[in-house]
């Protein structure tokens, strides 16, 4: 599972992350020494950052799924029709969010 946490723009160092704290402890890995990591992120961090401005995030895999059980025995003027229809109303995993 994965995390987003609007607002926060993905740290150049350990010691500017939210998730750091001032003992050297990494809430995503609290065993590593992150004592190495004060001018740079570590090349493994787990933070991954989401570029903005940004549509509607959703996922592909769960789409394409219900595209390929809706669409059989479809001519492909009624595919296109019902994929149109389908990325239309298709519901975000993460909303569209803009440059604040």
């Amino acid at each position: 599972m994965s995390l987003l946490i609007k607002g926060v723009d993905m740290p150049k160092r350990c010691d500017d992350c939210p998730l750091y704290d001032s003992a050297g402890f990494c809430a995503l890995d609290p065993t590593r020494e992150f004592e190495n990591y004060n001018h740079k992120r570590p090349d493994d961090c787990a933070l991954v950052e989401i570029p903005t401005p940004h549509g509607d995030l959703i996922d592909r895999d769960d789409l394409l799924a219900y595209f390929d059980r809706k669409s059989k025995g479809k001519t492909a003027e009624e595919a296109l029709k019902l994929l149109y229809t389908a990325l239309k109303a298709y519901p975000a995993v993460i909303e569209k969010e803009m440059n604040q």
